[in-house]
């Protein structure tokens, strides 16, 4: 004797003679059609088995619009070409995405969330949480959109871009070693929207595609912050205040730099190695470390023209190894432009006057 409604209907619609009972539903539907073709199939235990088993046996084409996950499971969502899922948020548990696509997981505030490894394509990061993208070996991984990303831990993989310069991403919480040793990063834009000062060691460190930087609402860049990013080109941080120890160090494709709210260049060769730097634009400087541009071996303009209030101040060998040293390979006539209200006190400092030949008054 049947045990349920579904083995009833099984039963009745596989003796080979005409059905006595008619389908009342969709699930009961499907069943009437496959049922004569496939002895023993059992009904499916979810919406998403049932049009899976729809789409593989040609009965219905792959789905638009929205399909809800109302339980947790592994599901392969590569079907859905064209339509929405949506998961009960929070979930718990584990997805597992088994093929590549664009997926929003933040819904999963408690679940785990497993990609196949390799992955190809993109995953597309747009709200804030904690993703371990590390076995996407071959894919890109786009961070966009607002809303306070914490990037205070380590964000592992594959990356080439973080925000765009129309668009960048607001940041809460900037931590060590944020995104370093990303080598596919090409562009960061991010914009500190709340307590994160930059003064954190490390954070773009040896990203060496890294050639465009936006670092705004930051009041520092912190030690080694973008050391060995050798093919460095852009870096926009309109309010950066204080530049730390190695911050550029090893950035040889760095060719100009301005940073129009600095006030402090740290010693500890903060620009070493910056070997094709050939322009610097210091306009609210007052004090730059030693061996701050060590080895900068093509430095030929240096602005100090818009400090007019007074001498900026100088530490020891700042400028060892440059053109205003008598090395390296001037791009031309080299240049420290000052204030011409200040260009004696200048050529009468201490530090100022070894580089008196090269002063020039604006």
């Amino acid at each position: 004797m049947p045990q349920s409604r579904n083995e009833q209907l099984l039963e009745n619609w596989r003796d080979g003679e005409a059905p006595t009972i008619e389908p009342q539903s969709r699930v009961e539907a499907w069943l009437a059609k496959i049922a004569g073709a496939d002895v023993g199939t059992e009904p499916p235990q979810s919406r998403v088995e049932e049009l899976l088993e729809e789409i593989e046996q040609g009965l219905t084409p792959p789905p638009s619009g929205t399909i809800e996950i109302d339980e947790n499971g592994t599901y392969d969502v590569g079907a859905y070409a064209t339509a929405e899922v949506d998961v009960p948020n929070p979930s718990t548990g584990t997805l597992s995405i088994t093929q590549n696509n664009d997926y929003d997981v933040t819904a999963y505030a408690t679940a785990s969330v497993n990609v196949p490894n390799p992955s190809t394509g993109t995953l597309s990061i747009t709200e804030n949480g904690d993703y371990d993208v590390s076995q996407y070996a071959a894919a890109s991984v786009d961070v966009a959109g607002s809303g306070g990303l914490d990037i205070a831990d380590v964000v592992e993989g594959k990356i080439t871009a973080v925000g765009t310069a129309q668009s960048p991403v607001q940041v809460t919480k900037i931590g060590q070693y944020a995104l370093a040793y990303n080598t596919d990063l090409q562009s960061a834009y991010i914009e500190n929207v709340g307590a994160a000062t930059g003064n954190v060691s490390s954070v773009f460190a040896n990203c060496s595609a890294l050639q465009a930087v936006g670092y705004s609402g930051f009041k520092q860049v912190g030690m080694y912050f973008f050391h060995n990013c050798s093919s460095l080109t852009s870096v926009h941080a309109p309010d950066v205040e204080t530049v730390n120890g190695n911050a550029f160090n090893g950035c040889s494709g760095l060719a100009s730099l301005e940073l129009p709210a600095c006030k402090l260049i740290s010693s500890s060769y903060v620009f070493k190695g910056c070997t094709n730097l050939q322009s610097v634009s210091l306009p609210s400087c007052t004090n730059i470390g030693g061996f701050a541009f060590q080895n900068c071996s093509k430095l030929t303009v240096f602005d100090l023209s818009g400090q007019t209030s007074q001498v900026v101040a100088l530490g020891g060998n700042a400028f060892q190894g440059t053109p205003f040293a008598g090395s390296g390979t001037p791009q031309g006539t080299p240049q420290i432009k000052v204030p011409q209200a200040l260009l004696a006190s200048y050529q009468a400092d201490s530090a100022w006057s070894a580089y008196s030949a090269y002063l020039v008054g604006v």
